[in-house]
C-alpha cells in the first residue's frame, strides 16, 4: 500500500509503472538503469538479453556479471519482480501476471526441492528435523 496523489492508500500490483513501488530505499543510478531497461520487457516472452542491457545501459565498466548482481539487488533489496528466462530466448523480464509468477519461480522450486531432498538423504532424520525447523522460523521472521 502506499498514498496516491489524493492522499488515499492504493494497493499496487505487479502492474505498476514504478520498478521499485515495493522498494523502502532509495536505488543507486546503476540500479534505476538496469530496472528501467528490464521493465520494457513485460512478460516472459518478451524478455531482455544481458548483451542488450549492456549495449542500451551506456554504463562504463558494466559487464555481465555486475548485471546478474544487481539483478539480485532489485530483487532483494528492492523487491523488484523480475523474471529470468534460461531458455531461447533467454534474458529478464519484468513479471507482469500470474502465468509470469509462475514461470519465474518454477525453475527455483524444482531446484529448492531436489536440494532438499539431497540434504534428507544425506543426513539423520533428526537433523533434518532440527533444519526444517530452523528454515520455517527464518521463513517467519
Amino acid at each position: 500500500m502506499r498514498a496516491n496523489t489524493t492522499g488515499r492508500n492504493v494497493t499496487l500490483s505487479l502492474f505498476d509503472d514504478d520498478p521499485f513501488f515495493r522498494s523502502k530505499v532509495s536505488p543507486s543510478p546503476v540500479e534505476v538503469a538496469i530496472a528501467g531497461l528490464i521493465w520494457r520487457h513485460a512478460g516472459w516472452k518478451n524478455p531482455i538479453r544481458i548483451s542488450e542491457i549492456y549495449r542500451l545501459s551506456g554504463i562504463p565498466g558494466l559487464n555481465a556479471r555486475r548485471i546478474k548482481k544487481v539483478v539480485e539487488q532489485l530483487r532483494l533489496i528492492h523487491h523488484v519482480p523480475i523474471g529470468a528466462r534460461r531458455e531461447f530466448p533467454a534474458g529478464y523480464y519484468r513479471i507482469a501476471d500470474e502465468e509470469d509468477v509462475e514461470r519465474a519461480i518454477g525453475a527455483y522450486r524444482s531446484q529448492i526441492f531436489t536440494m532438499l531432498r539431497v540434504m534428507r538423504a544425506c543426513m539423520p532424520k533428526s537433523r533434518c528435523r532440527e533444519f526444517f525447523g530452523q528454515l520455517r522460523l527464518a521463513w517467519e521472521e
